[in-house]
């Protein structure tokens, strides 16, 4: 006999056959029908018996091949329920609304989307006297299409280490659907356009991208690299990863240095270290001919460095400059010459038309914080900025005076290098008045 006579699905009022849901939304799962009711009934001169045995929402996958039972009833007035043992993917995630026979899963996941659902409905008949077992599978059969903006599977690192002139490799792992895509930038290259890296797929849903840059030189250290996952729906947060270049060090320092000031102030140079954000410290170590230490300082992302004290150094006759970043570094020693090593614009200038009626003023200003115009010998933190900075001290003298600009380097003092010794020398170099 035809099974459509005893039970009649009404697709109109079903779920659709195809659900479109947002990730972590829920799904609706209901399957409207008619049946004819237990009993006899007559069709033609045959008597037709039935009875409702059960109703089963059922899961397929392709997977799978084994169907799950998600939920059943029992007889044409049991009431639907959820099973006691469900795949474990679905564990916790579905209900059953027994008044509409409606079963609802929350959290909707991509891999939901490979799954097909339907119910099943089985009846006994007894048609003249033989038992049949009736299986009608209501229509429609449904299945969802999960959607949404891509997600990381792992964040990126925090931080990374890579080692200047090797390259950098920063694979993310994310899902999404449809299949996503990752941009990766780095702010501090200002205008720039991010690097859009297409993914991978490894499995259902998941995908993987590698950024990838040849020959990091050191200006990448201490930069970020922002990575950020995106595809037709939307883009995810924006994960950091703090890049260290490990800085080689190799270069040739150039390192000089000179007496000046009646030899009461050494002046060092050399050539600093590109190394981005990330702080280089540089150790100065004046020596005598037989190798005792006359003065020391140090600083940070810094190319020059001027000692001074009230007593010549007279006995100062070696420079030595060591540099270190992380666990590398390198030391370069210089012979200390008894003139100056000085730019151009380490010079006084004597302005033709000075102002008139000004008073005698003395300023001094060292911009860099990770370097000391104060006694010590200890180690400084790294400074905010890297910027090595030149303080200016002016001074006015009087109605008929001149006024003489002194552009000189941050200087440096140690315990054996004290600071009233430069504020000596400054003192001397601003009481040379010209008389008219």
């Amino acid at each position: 006999m035809n099974a459509e006579v005893l039970i009649a699905s009404d697709e109109a009022s079903s779920s659709p056959s195809n659900i479109i849901a947002r990730k972590g939304s829920p799904a609706w799962l209901h399957w409207n029908y008619t049946y004819v009711g237990d009993g006899t009934h007559n069709e033609g001169p045959a008597k037709i018996t039935t009875k409702y045995r059960e109703q089963k929402v059922v899961l397929n996958s392709l997977s799978q091949p084994e169907a799950k039972t998600l939920a059943s009833r029992t007889g044409s007035s049991g009431a639907l329920t959820l099973e006691s043992h469900i795949p474990p993917q679905f564990s916790g995630r579905v209900i059953v609304i027994s008044p509409n026979s409606t079963v609802v899963i929350h959290e909707l996941q991509y891999n939901d989307s490979t799954y097909e659902f339907s119910s099943d409905i089985n009846l006994w008949v007894e048609i003249s006297g033989k038992i049949f077992t009736i299986h009608v599978t209501l229509k429609p059969v449904v299945s969802i299409t999960v959607k949404g903006r891509p997600d990381f599977r792992a964040m990126p690192p925090i931080t990374m280490d890579v080692r200047e002139g090797s390259n950098l490799q920063l694979p993310v792992e994310m899902d999404g659907n449809p299949k996503p895509s990752a941009d990766f930038r780095w702010p501090h290259l200002t205008g720039s356009s991010p690097t859009n890296v297409p993914s991978e797929q490894l499995y259902p849903f998941v995908y993987s991208s590698t950024y990838k840059l040849t020959n990091i030189d050191a200006s990448y250290c201490g930069r970020i690299l922002q990575t950020i996952l995106k595809n037709s729906i939307g883009s995810s947060d924006t994960a950091s990863t703090n890049v260290t270049v490990l800085v080689k060090l190799d270069m040739d320092l150039g390192l000089k240095a000179g007496k000046i000031g009646g030899a009461k102030c050494v002046e060092v140079k050399w050539n600093k270290v590109d190394s981005g954000a990330c702080y280089v410290k540089y150790e100065v170590v004046l020596k005598s001919a037989s190798g005792s230490v006359e003065c020391s300082n140090l600083g940070y992302n810094i190319g020059n460095m001027t000692m001074c004290r009230e007593a010549p150094y007279s006995n100062v006759t070696d420079v030595q400059l060591t540099v270190s970043f992380k666990s590398t570094s390198k030391s370069s020693t210089a012979k200390v010459s008894n003139i100056s090593v000085s730019t151009p614009s380490s010079t006084i200038h004597e302005p033709t038309n000075p102002p008139v009626g000004q008073s005698t003023t003395v300023s001094m200003s060292t911009a860099d914080p990770g370097t000391s115009g104060n006694a010590t010998s200890s180690p400084r933190k790294p400074p905010d900025s890297g910027s090595n900075v030149g303080a200016i001290v002016g001074a006015t003298i009087g109605s008929l005076g001149l006024v003489i600009i002194v552009i000189m380097n941050v200087v440096f003092c140690s315990r054996r290098c004290k600071r009233k010794g430069l504020d000596a020398e400054l003192r001397l170099m601003l009481t040379r008045k010209v008389h008219v």
